[in-house]
């Protein structure tokens, strides 16, 4: 969320499903990754804080979780692409 002090207004980053967790915020405080459910299926996505952009970093059938940037800028994820989370 972004609170702009002069107005008082809080708003929101948008989302591309109506379930999202596991927020990961880059060092640059730009870009926030995070899973969602989307047609029964977790992927990866990125949301650009300055534009509202969205990213589907993710398009796989397994689930894809907790999302993380690195301090390159770079983001790791968990999968069950394998059959087990790794």
């Amino acid at each position: 969320a972004r609170h702009d002090l002069k107005t008082g207004q809080t708003t929101y980053p948008a989302v591309p499903g109506p379930v999202a967790m596991a927020p990961s915020l880059s060092a640059d405080d730009r870009r926030v990754a995070y899973s969602a459910l989307i047609a029964g299926n977790w992927d990866v996505y990125v949301t650009d804080l300055v534009d509202s952009s969205i990213a589907r970093v993710t398009d796989a059938a397994a689930r894809d979780f907790a999302p993380s940037f690195r301090a390159d800028g770079s983001l790791v994820f968990a999968s069950d692409r394998g059959g087990s989370f790794q």
